[in-house]
């Protein structure tokens, strides 16, 4: 039985998935570029991007946002 219950909490561990790092975006040239030929490589955008690579153990989503909800 006590088997049972570490068998099950190490499931439930697992089952509820990596943190996740939300990253606030917006169209703001040269730090971020969302559109063009030069999609993805601002400033910002760059550094974010060797971030991620680093932190493999979470999950990372985009968020694009207009500049006042950015200062809110």
């Amino acid at each position: 039985m006590r088997y049972l219950a570490i068998i099950i909490f190490i499931y439930s561990n697992l089952a509820q998935g990596k943190e996740e790092v939300v990253w606030r975006v917006l169209d703001w040239p040269p730090f971020y570029i969302l559109e063009g030929q030069d999609q993805d490589n601002g400033l910002f955008d760059n550094m974010i991007q060797l971030i991620i690579e680093k932190m493999p153990e979470y999950d990372h989503k985009k968020i694009v946002m207009t500049t006042p909800r950015v200062e809110s």
